[in-house]
């Protein structure tokens, strides 16, 4: 790390992918060089990740992950990271197929990234405590190149919910809040942060209140008697012997997101 550092002396932010049981020694050695870290290993501890997490915080620096897989940051694209231009809206998201997803969709809808801090899935949990989170959006509040945020992730601990959503209010700038599976739902929340239950809606909603623009979701189903159509010609579809249709998802977040929209 140290060498690397002499040979790049403007380096800010080291991207570490290393087997989990080196990975927070490599984090944490990053962390007290002074630089960033993504930390892209998985299989690093609980425990692990929180003490680097409140050394970044002490030290003012971001620790994303770890488990962390997609970022943009001033316009380079970490990690599995799609070509998207560069905008207004900023993410932070505890899913890097989330991220994604949001990233791609807010392009295909003309708008871009301004920056995108994936903090790790846990992030959010108690256990973690939502630190990467209040930190990142701090930044994107302090950010002039940010005009809306976008959080993203699963159902965090309810006092992470409520700190999250209270530090949105405080940034004074538009947000969408889509954690999928959350008890609260759909809903325009508080001030200027509304609350979605699904990725594409967290996109459509970004769109809408950047061009001031009325917004509704999109329901996922159609009636009824639609859907028992669609399902009794997938059934005979089938080949002898066949008796169901599975359907593959690639990536965590969506997957999850899959299943709760069946």
């Amino acid at each position: 790390m140290e060498s690397a550092l002499r040979q790049l002396p403007g380096a800010n932010l080291a991207l570490i992918s290393v087997p989990g049981a080196w990975a927070a020694a490599e984090a944490r050695k990053a962390l007290r060089l002074g630089l960033h870290v993504m930390l892209f290993s998985d299989n690093v501890s609980v425990e692990d990740e929180v003490a680097l997490k409140r050394l970044a915080r002490d030290k003012g620096l971001l620790l994303m992950g770890p488990d962390c897989g997609t970022a943009y940051l001033g316009g380079a694209p970490l990690g599995f990271a799609n070509v998207v231009p560069r905008g207004r809206i900023g993410l932070v998201a505890a899913s890097g197929t989330g991220l994604q997803q949001v990233a791609c969709l807010l392009a295909a809808g003309g708008e871009g990234i301004s920056q995108a801090v994936g903090v790790g899935g846990r992030d959010m949990s108690r256990a973690v405590g939502g630190t990467m989170t209040l930190d990142a959006l701090d930044a994107l509040g302090a950010d002039a190149a940010t005009e809306l945020v976008v959080v993203i992730g699963k159902p965090p601990g309810p006092e992470i919910e409520r700190q999250v959503e209270d530090k949105l209010r405080g940034l004074g700038k538009p947000a969408v809040v889509a954690l999928l599976g959350a008890e609260r739902g759909v809903g325009p929340g508080e001030g200027k942060v509304r609350r979605v239950s699904t990725l594409e809606d967290a996109a459509t909603a970004a769109l809408s209140a950047l061009r001031r623009e009325t917004w509704t979701a999109r329901p996922f189903s159609r009636d009824g008697a639609a859907i028992h159509r669609r399902i009794a010609e997938a059934r005979a579809a089938l080949a002898p012997g066949q008796r169901a249709v599975h359907g593959l998802y690639a990536g965590g977040t969506l997957a999850y997101e899959a299943i709760l929209l069946l």
